[in-house]
């Protein structure tokens, strides 16, 4: 018998994580009348936190807290990220989005 507790984001989770990102120190709010959905925004004296839900959010703050202002993925970091979870079918084609057609 397996000890592992099981969590899944979920409506049942969004009061936990809203409780933890306060008692880490951010101001936290939610704009009901954001374009696509309702938008949840985390601050603090050093970063600006946004998602759709308080479990993307406060999922950011460990992201910040582990990487710091150097968050993102290097080119050979995504590129191998894509190649290991992307869909792989013949008519799969990498576009860039940095190019205008």
């Amino acid at each position: 018998m397996s000890n592992r507790q099981n969590i899944a984001a979920s409506g049942s989770t969004q009061t936990p994580a809203y409780l933890e990102l306060v008692k880490l120190g951010y101001d936290v709010n939610c704009d009901r009348e954001w374009p696509g959905g309702p938008m949840w925004f985390a601050t603090n004296d050093k970063v600006n936190l946004s998602g759709d839900c308080l479990v993307s959010v406060l999922g950011l703050h460990f992201l910040y807290s582990l990487r710091g202002s150097k968050w993102g993925a290097t080119d050979q970091q995504v590129n191998d990220f894509c190649a290991k979870y992307s869909p792989a079918s013949d008519d799969y084609e990498e576009t860039d989005e940095s190019t205008e057609t």
